[in-house]
Formats: structure tokens, sequence, C-alpha cells
């Protein structure tokens, strides 16, 4: 489906019944937010009784005032998750903030993200903003985000909580390709780069074998749509099983490596939100996941050997997930029957 047939859907429905509309999703190049919106959309078409529309941040902004003529008060507004709530990707920000001051009357959940300000001012207009909502869920994937959304943006119609990255709970099936004797890199060269030297040490312990490089981001930017995107995603995966090992710092990267049942060395990025959102899953299987620290001081060649040689993992994510998935499914019900 295109961006100009999804605005046609929402345009066309029938507007007494409500639907669920996913605003500003993000990302033609960058497969993690893909793979955010594709799982949002499979969660919210599981577990509620809602047809689910996706309008992507282009096509808002391109039919800004059609979609807000066509938004009923009984709809249900999903805004993505990731890492982008703050003033690192301040365009992203800016597309959140505009929806939540358009639709004052509607129920808005914003998925799991990762909160990072380093301006105050900025800070202090997005709680402005978001405290002044009636009906508004922001969900959390860490505990810093946890408590940075409790002290500035929760308020009498601000409902405040903390579950995991979405994309975790993707039923993706491992697949039956032959393994290789080798170690994949996800490696990212972005704003989110943190200063340390973790990813050219690990890179050097890893030296022994082989190495292929994948990334989350296309290039060139050849995403036109979800399915395509559904496309490339699943083809990444199925790159990242064949590899012994998965070493990244970007946070889908190693989510997707585990979605393929391999083992994950995962760096930190400039502001700590991949040990975060990794965090929970770790305390539960720590034989798989490996927090690497700013210069992976804590690695060792033995160890990415010993992770090397795991088999597949016989538990996905999602299972070992499932009880804070199912919670966060229950507090969206709960918000939605206030």
């Amino acid at each position: 489906m295109t961006s100009t047939d999804a605005v046609h859907e929402l345009t066309t429905r029938d507007p007494a019944i409500p639907v669920a509309v996913i605003l500003a999703a993000h990302g033609w190049a960058n497969l993690g937010d893909h793979a955010i919106t594709l799982a949002t959309r499979s969660f919210l078409a599981a577990r509620f009784p809602y047809r689910v529309i996706v309008i992507d941040r282009q096509a808002l902004a391109a039919h800004w005032a059609l979609v807000v003529a066509s938004i009923r008060p009984h709809d249900v507004l999903v805004l993505p998750g990731g890492g982008n709530l703050g003033d690192l990707w301040p365009h992203e920000e800016a597309a959140r903030l505009a929806i939540v001051r358009a639709f004052p009357e509607n129920a808005i959940v914003s998925f799991p993200q990762s909160i990072r300000f380093a301006d105050d001012a900025a800070l202090r207009e997005s709680a402005r903003v978001y405290r002044a909502h009636p009906r508004l869920l922001l969900a959390t994937r860490d505990d810093r985000s946890l408590e940075v959304a409790r002290d500035r943006f929760a308020g009498d119609g601000v409902v405040v909580t903390r579950t995991e990255d979405i994309v975790l709970q993707h039923a993706y099936p491992f697949a039956f390709r032959p393994s290789q004797d080798v170690v994949a890199f996800v490696e990212r060269d972005d704003a989110e780069k943190a200063a340390g030297s973790a990813m050219a040490r690990l890179r050097a312990l890893a030296g022994g074998r082989p190495a292929v490089e994948a990334d989350t981001i296309m290039r060139p930017a050849a995403l036109t749509d979800l399915d395509t995107a559904a496309h490339a995603l699943y083809a990444l995966i199925d790159t990242l099983h064949t590899a012994r090992v998965v070493v990244t710092d970007r946070l889908h990267g190693a989510i997707l490596g585990l979605l393929a049942g391999r083992p994950v060395i995962a760096a930190d990025n400039s502001y700590g939100k991949i040990h975060g959102a990794l965090a929970t899953l770790q305390a539960l299987a720590p034989g798989r996941i490996l927090l690497a620290d700013a210069d992976a001081a804590n690695v060792d060649a033995a160890r990415i050997e010993a992770l090397a040689a795991l088999p597949d993992a016989e538990t996905t994510p999602g299972e070992l997930l499932a009880e804070r998935f199912d919670r966060f499914e229950g507090t969206i019900r709960a918000f939605l029957g206030r």
C-alpha cells in the first residue's frame, strides 16, 4: 500500500466505525523504523478490535488538512515508538508535537520511546504540549526515559508507562539457512555514534573470523512502502541468521539479530539507549546478549568464541517478554476505557 492509498483508506472508511491510525510513521531509509511500524501494526491488529491505518510522515505533511478533517473523536491515534522523542532528531519531535496539538479530542497512544533532550528549553516546550493534552499515553522502553517522562511529562490527562521496544514482540520464524563461520557487523555512523572505541576493539577481537557487513539503513533509500520495507527487513534478518554472532551499536541491529535467533554483542549509542532498551531481555537471556562497555574492555576473544558456538535460541524474545507486552496491552485498554 502506498502513502496515497493509506490516506484514501482513511478518507473513505465508514466514519461511524472507529479506527486506529498510526500517524507520522517514519524512516524511508531506516529498516529499524519500518520494523517499529510493522510491529506496532501487528500488535494493534492482533490485540485490539480496530482497523489499523498507517499514515507516514511524508503523506501526513502532504495531506495534513485532509487527514485532520477525516479523523473522528472516537478514533485512536498512535505515535510510533523509537529513539526520536527529544531534540536529537528535531523534525520527528516537531511532527509529534503538531499531532498532539491538533487532536485534543482524541485518545493518543505513543508507543515505546527512548527520550533524549540536550536543550532544556526544548524539553520544557515538549513537556508543555504533552501535559496539556487531556488523553495521552506515553510509553518508554528504558528506565532513564521513564524517569524523564514521569518527572516532566506526566499530568492530569497523561499516563506514563514502561515496556519494551515493540519490535521485540514480533514473531519472526527463524530462517532455515545454513550458518556460516562469520561475524555480522551492524555499525552506525550518524549523530548517535558513541565516542568510545568499543566497535573498533570488537572488530579487532573478532578478526579471526570472516566478517559480513550489514546495516539497518538502506543506501540508496529505496523503501517506498511498507511491503517493500518488510521484504528488506526479512532479508536482513536472514542475513544475520547466517552469522555466528552479531556485533552492533544499533539497537535494531541487536534486536533483529535476536529475532534471528543469534547471540548479540551490543555496544551503546551516544546517550545509553541501547543498553537501557535491552536491559530487561538481557536479564532474561544473559548468555545470549553481551552489553559491551564504552571501550569493550569487558569483552575478550574467548567470550566472542563462546557466543559464536551457541546454537539458535530456543525461545524468541517475544516469548521471553510476553508478560511485559501483555501488561502493555492491559495498560492501553485501561487508558482507552477511561
